[in-house]
């Protein structure tokens, strides 16, 4: 009878130890009612303000305000409430960058119908990822008795060039996410470095653009829709016309006009 028991009790002290203290479970499930929140943007010119209408979930609304120095001027409304927003702007520009995250949510696998983050711009909804978009599979979480998650940290902004803007996250499994702030879409390390080429040799180009306008400007009738080719730069800049990384070339284009690259065709 005492082996039999003493089974039992061994059997039960493992059951509860590989449950609550698996690597795939944490601790902690106390659930607190929604509240109003705030957050700004890193600089603070801009703020959130998200005002719940229910105790759990998304239902409420979510105000952006500009910063002012008598008065704050509100910019943007949205027809949800988050617990955890990030935000991003540039003064004198239209570009608002918003991030709404999902509740802590209720039960045990990662599921379509879960939020977890949706990316925003300018008042438009740019894509909204599932709980099991992030994991990629509904047991790739890290439960509690009532609760998962699939992002252990939001790493948040940051610039890597220029003005460009991108939004990390690191999930439970260690990977980061990292997201492009103007679509919204993930992209890979290789991906943000060939960005990141074409950044600085379109920086380059715009210096040569501007050293051929201003030794062409009195010849060529109508200069300012004069269409510039890759032939017309190398010209005036025959060992500085940057390396324009491989699939990509330039679109020939006026002086005035933003620099672009076109895909190659395979």
């Amino acid at each position: 009878m005492n082996s039999l028991f003493r089974s039992f009790a061994v059997g039960f002290v493992l059951s509860f130890f590989f449950y609550f203290y698996s690597p795939r479970t944490a601790l902690g499930d106390k659930e607190a009612g929604n509240w109003v929140y705030v957050r700004t943007s890193e600089g603070g010119q801009f703020y959130a303000k998200s005002i719940p209408s229910e105790s759990y979930g998304t239902s409420g609304i979510t105000k952006i305000f500009q910063v002012g120095k008598d008065q704050d001027t509100l910019i943007q409304t949205y027809n949800w409430y988050s617990r955890e927003i990030f935000i991003e702007g540039f003064t004198g520009t239209a570009s608002i960058y918003v991030v709404q995250s999902g509740p802590w949510t209720r039960g045990h696998q990662a599921a379509k119908e879960d939020l977890a983050l949706a990316f925003y711009k300018n008042d438009r909804l740019l894509k909204k990822y599932s709980t099991l978009d992030i994991a990629g599979q509904s047991e790739n979480v890290i439960r509690s008795a009532g609760h998962y998650t699939v992002i252990k940290r939001k790493i948040g902004f940051r610039r890597p060039f220029g003005n460009q803007l991108v939004f990390d996250v690191e999930k439970e499994d260690g990977q980061i996410l990292s997201f492009d702030t103007e679509t919204g879409e993930i992209f890979q390390p290789a991906e943000e470095a060939i960005k990141k080429n074409l950044y600085e040799v379109e920086t380059q180009i715009g210096q040569i653009k501007w050293k051929w306008y201003e030794s062409h400007k009195a010849q060529i009738p109508d200069v300012n829709n004069y269409v510039i080719t890759e032939k017309d730069l190398r010209e005036v800049a025959p060992n500085d016309f940057p390396h324009i990384p491989e699939g990509y070339e330039y679109k020939s284009d006026s002086i005035w006009k933003p620099i672009q690259f076109n895909k190659k065709n395979n």
